[in-house]
Parts: structure tokens; C-alpha cells; sequence
């Protein structure tokens, strides 16, 4: 994977593939990766592109050629689009109970007003009668 005796050099700004992106470290989640260029001749590797984390190699395993670089950004977006997908699925799960539980609501507000008007109706009729008792009353 790595080689072990690598001359390179990085500038940001002077990025050999700037549409690539520098993404933070899948294997520390503590770095943002760089790009680096091999200067030295070194196994006839001058002038390739290899990405690797700063922590690389004390303390972190991340280290790609450019083609393995584009291999794990894509095993990164195929990763992401599954949990994606399987959120989206979940939220169908998801969706149908919140909408019973709505409807469940819904019933219960009715049941909840049919109380408070039958409440209503008890309490006419019981201020009626008191009143019809007191005028009774007062008759007498």
C-alpha cells in the first residue's frame, strides 16, 4: 500500500486534482486528508498522486495512490446513499404509525368536544331546574 521511503510535497493550492475531494479521515475521523505528489524516482513512481492522513503512519492506516483514493470515496458515497436509502425506508415505517397516531387524535378531540357539549346540556338543564325549585320556592 504505502511506500516506505517517499519524497513529496504538498500544496493545497497547487493540487494536481482539485475536483477530487479532500474529505475528513474515514479511518481516524480526526484529519482532513492530502494530497501529495512522489518526487523522488523512488520504484518509478515520480509524479503520482497519493492521499493520505496527516496522522499517517503514527497512529492512522489511511494512505491510497490516487486510483485507490477514487476506489474509497466511492465505497464512502455507496455507504452513504445505502444509509440513505434505508433512512427513507425507515420513514416509511415510521410515517404510516405517526399517521394512526394522528387519526387516533383526532378521534379522541371529537369524543372530547361530544363531552364538553353534553356537559354543556346537563349543566342548562340543572341551572333550569334550580331555578324552576327556587321559584317554587318563593312562591310558597
Amino acid at each position: 500500500m504505502a511506500p516506505t521511503s517517499t519524497s513529496s510535497s504538498a500544496s493545497q493550492s497547487h493540487r494536481k486534482r482539485p475536483e477530487l475531494p479532500l474529505i475528513t479521515c474515514s479511518k481516524c475521523g480526526r484529519h482532513t486528508i492530502i494530497e501529495l505528489e512522489v518526487k523522488k524516482n523512488d520504484k518509478g513512481n515520480r509524479g503520482r498522486i497519493f492521499y493520505k492522513c496527516p496522522a499517517h503512519p503514527n497512529g492512522c492506516s489511511f494512505w491510497f495512490w490516487e486510483e485507490e483514493y477514487v476506489e474509497e470515496l466511492n465505497a464512502i458515497a455507496r455507504e452513504k446513499a445505502k444509509d440513505e436509502a434505508m433512512l427513507v425506508e425507515e420513514e416509511k415505517h415510521i410515517r404510516p404509525k405517526n399517521d394512526e397516531l394522528v387519526d387516533d387524535i383526532r378521534a379522541l378531540v371529537c369524543i372530547g368536544k361530544e363531552i364538553v357539549s353534553l356537559l354543556k346540556c346537563f349543566l342548562f338543564v340543572f341551572v333550569c331546574a334550580l331555578s324552576l325549585a327556587g321559584y317554587a320556592c318563593v312562591r310558597r
